[in-house]
């Protein structure tokens, strides 16, 4: 009975708690560490690269066995040897000499230099608004390493950094059209893939982090296919590396310094969970899979922020580390569902679906009611990207309810009607509260002009689930609900577009299928809601998502525009199912339907 209770409130037996859960991971991982037997090495036995960077080799490459080779003879290099920073340096020196050697890349980076001033505006964009959702770099080691010449720094890095921080900006200087807002940072990425081209030569963990900054930007240019690129190639550096292998759990001793084993953790989660964001932004498959890595989760350190020379404060610092923890362990989630349920091959049959999808329920209110306070928004919260991540909440009810109701008329939902019913009332009541956190949001930051771009799909999600639902008998009052909701989401996305070009197109889109849906359903004229809609609680079915009680209640006259008509009403013969669609470079691209 006492079960039941606990279940019925969505709260998990086992590791209902943060600490029960890290607690639980440690030990998990401690028991792998007995099944490990590869190496993450510099050893030129096994590492035939000898470019100055540590490379995992695993038991299957046969390479393991040359190590006794050279064991108790004078002179060998032992692994604690090559495994240390300070002889990684002769190495590192090779890659260096040749970047100052080299005319042609000495030109660029002397060339067209760029004023102190805004170099220090784009660093800080870059480091308030995109890298605490993405924290590929830690800011207190890129700007040491900067000012002392270290490692964490390269010109390639910091190029990618200003060409995301001018996505942000709207000074003309940084764009190479002064009135297209889409050639923000154009110039800085064009720098970026010529020293791209040499940095591959003798990649290293500064490659990694520019990799995965330029995915972000080429997506925020609408250029998908080389977003797509950078970010596998990314993904392949980091697998190169071994950041996917803890390597305090490898046998031997792998000297590193402390700052690099946090990073390494760092980036690799962060790839991890913008992975599942890509994939279900695009609609492919995962690249980065949860069963692939051994690896803890970064941690909050006293000990190095007290010397730390970024802009960020203790505080900042220890929620964003809790973001990309809470980020890391909801897309997870993300991951099963997708796998399991959007994949071409699903994971899950009919059978096995309807439990999936009570088991993936539950572990969703579990992650929520494991938040810490600093990461709700039931309060003031004064990091914008805490929202955002409680719309990737949402979103992903709505990725785990669409295939239950997707395509499937009502009375053919016999099969599992409770789980069909379920999902079809999860599915809007999940797109209800994305909308209205975005319009808490503009409420706090006054637009979503400097939100990181997946609050792009997160939007879009919910303003196709209230699309889906605009028509239906559910009565004039629920009716308007949800048209001031799509028209919301429509704002949102224009107040994206300026930053993220994907955004443009979709609310171009998005405003055609509004457009259509009205037209079908018989409103030809304006709607006259716009301030006259009040949410009531009671409306919402809070059992989803206790402790957004207080968001509901938000619209206002002042903060939701009317949306204008842009064109005609979108193509009535669009498929149902997955897309493969030209790009404007003429070659084909696959959509999936998640997308």
């Amino acid at each position: 009975m006492l079960e039941q209770i606990i279940r019925s409130h969505g709260i998990r037996l086992r590791g209902s708690t943060a600490n029960l859960d890290a607690t639980e991971q440690a030990r998990d991982l401690t028991d792998l560490c007995e099944y490990l037997d590869g190496a993450l090495t510099l050893d030129a036995s096994l590492n035939f690269d000898q470019d100055g960077e540590m490379r995992y080799i695993g038991p299957s490459s046969g390479r393991l066995e040359f190590q006794a080779i050279f064991e108790g003879q004078d002179g060998a290099e032992t692994e604690t040897e090559s495994s240390n920073p300070t002889h990684r340096s002769a190495h590192t020196r090779t890659r260096d000499e040749f970047y100052n050697s080299n005319r042609f890349l000495q030109t660029i980076m002397e060339d067209d230099a760029v004023d102190e001033e805004l170099v220090s505006h784009l660093l800080d964009l870059y480091f308030i608004w995109e890298n605490p959702w993405f924290p590929v770099v830690n800011e207190a080691l890129f700007r040491s390493s900067w000012a002392e010449g270290g490692r964490y720094f390269s010109p390639l890095l910091l190029y990618c950094i200003l060409a995301s921080g001018s996505r942000f900006s709207d000074r003309p200087e940084v764009r190479s059209d002064p009135d297209d807002s889409n050639t923000a940072g154009k110039l800085f990425v064009e720098k970026a893939e010529i020293l791209l081209h040499y940095d591959l030569k003798w990649p290293s963990i500064t490659t990694i982090q520019s990799l995965a900054i330029m995915t972000t930007v080429y997506h925020s240019m609408g250029a998908d296919a080389a977003g797509w690129l950078r970010q596998g190639m990314a993904s392949r550096l980091a697998l190169d590396t071994g950041m996917n292998i803890d390597p305090a759990l490898l046998p031997g001793n792998v000297s590193l310094p402390p700052e690099e084993f946090n990073l390494r953790r760092q980036i690799y989660w962060a790839l991890y969970f913008h992975d599942k964001l890509a994939a279900s932004y695009t609609g492919r498959v995962c690249t980065l899979l949860d069963s692939q890595s051994i690896i803890k989760l970064p941690s909050y350190s006293n000990t190095v922020l007290s010397h730390s020379v970024g802009r960020c404060g203790p505080f900042e610092r220890r929620t964003s580390t809790q973001l990309l923890i809470a980020m890391t362990s909801l897309c997870q989630i993300i991951e099963k569902v997708l796998q399991s349920l959007w994949a071409l091959r699903p994971l899950m049959g009919d059978v096995q679906r309807s439990e999936f999808f009570t088991s993936c329920l539950l572990e969703l209110k579990t992650w929520f009611y494991d938040l810490p306070s600093y990461l709700r928004i039931d309060k003031r919260n004064e990091l914008p990207q805490v929202y955002t991540m409680h719309m990737v909440y949402h979103t992903a009810f709505i990725l785990l309810a669409k295939p239950f109701i997707k395509n499937l008329p009502e009375n053919s939902a016999s099969s599992y009607p409770e789980v069909w019913s379920k999902a079809k009332e999860l599915c809007q009541e999940s797109a209800k509260a994305t909308y209205l956190i975005a319009q808490k949001y503009r409420n706090e930051f006054g637009s979503f002009r400097l939100s990181p771009i997946t609050a792009t799909y997160c939007t879009l999600s919910a303003a196709l689930a209230l699309l889906d639902d605009i028509g239906s008998d559910s009565g004039e009052r629920e009716s308007n609900f949800h048209n001031t909701g799509v028209e919301t989401c429509l704002k949102v996305l224009e107040e994206l577009s300026t930053s993220w070009n994907p955004a443009k197109r979709i609310w171009s889109n998005l405003n055609r299928l509004y457009e259509r849906a009205r037209a079908k359903h018989g409103r030809t004229t304006e709607p006259d809601i716009l301030g006259k809609v009040t949410i009531d609680p009671s409306s919402l079915d809070l059992s989803y998502f206790q402790g957004y009680e207080d968001i509901f209640g938000a619209l206002s006259h002042d903060n939701v525009s009317e949306s204008e008509n842009i064109g005609p009403s979108f193509p009535s013969n669009a498929l149902s199912s997955d897309y493969i669609m030209l790009s404007k470079t003429g070659e084909l691209q696959y959509y999936g339907y998640s997308s």
